[in-house]
């Protein structure tokens, strides 16, 4: 019996950790795609706007992101995105896109009753190998 309780516990701690793994690392992938990737300007931007990445060096120097360029996050320093119209009068939506990132993020977790799933599975599962193991332990020294 302690070796069908070692294995049941086994088995339950390992896709427990296993798929708490997979799930929340699918998850959240796709919002840190987007999240280097930057804003989309169909988006953020109205009709007429386009949209300008501006990145402040750690040396306090602006300049323009180039279109198609790949920004080094926290070692180039900030990233600021504005739209900006023919009248080149700039809005600044860095807010706008950091949120609808937050509200991806939050969207992106697995539902509450399937992310505990995971967690109760190890729960449950170490004890069982504990109890196995004191189970064998014991099986052994009354057999001899």
């Amino acid at each position: 019996m302690g070796k069908w309780m070692f294995i049941s516990g086994l088995i339950l701690t390992l896709v427990g950790f296993i798929g708490g793994a997979v799930l929340f690392s699918t998850s959240l992938s796709e919002v840190f795609a987007q999240a280097l990737a930057g804003p989309v300007e169909s988006e953020v931007c109205r009709t007429g706007e386009r949209l300008v990445s501006e990145i402040t060096e750690p040396s306090g120097v602006s300049r323009t992101a180039q279109p198609g360029e790949t920004l080094n996050f926290g070692t180039e320093g900030e990233v600021a995105y504005f739209c900006i119209n023919n009248d080149n009068i700039r809005r600044d939506v860095s807010e706008a896109f950091a949120q609808d990132l937050l509200s991806q993020a939050a969207r992106a977790l697995p539902s509450l009753g399937f992310g505990l799933l995971f967690v109760a599975l190890p729960c449950i599962g170490m004890p069982l190998i504990l109890l196995g193991l004191l189970g064998f332990i014991i099986g052994r020294l009354r057999g001899g």
